[in-house]
C-alpha cells in the first residue's frame, strides 16, 4: 500500500507519477519497466519514490488501484500521449 506521505501529495505530482508509470509500462511491459525511468519521467527523486512505495510490486498495485478507482480512459490517455496501441493487440 502507498505510504501516508504519497496519499497526501498534490494531485499534479500524483498525476506525474501515474503518467510516467503508464508511459514506461506501455513502452517496456511490466517485467522490463525501469523504476529509474519512471522516477526520471515523474521528476521525483529515488528517495521520494521509496518513501511513497515499498517496492515495484507495491507501486504496481497502487497504479492499478488508482486507475480502477478513477475515471481513467485508456483511449484518451494513449491518444493524448501518442502511444502506439498496436503493442496491445
Amino acid at each position: 500500500m502507498p505510504s501516508e506521505r504519497f496519499l497526501k501529495l498534490k494531485e499534479d505530482k500524483k498525476g506525474r507519477i501515474l503518467e510516467a508509470s503508464l508511459n514506461e509500462f506501455t513502452a517496456e511491459g511490466y517485467n522490463d519497466a525501469s523504476i529509474n525511468q519512471i522516477i526520471k519521467g515523474a521528476d521525483i527523486s529515488r528517495g521520494s519514490f521509496y518513501t511513497y512505495f515499498e517496492d515495484k510490486k507495491d507501486f504496481e498495485a497502487v497504479v492499478s488501484f488508482t486507475l480502477q478507482a478513477s475515471d481513467f480512459s485508456p483511449s484518451t490517455f494513449f491518444s493524448k500521449n501518442a502511444v502506439n496501441l498496436s503493442a496491445f493487440l
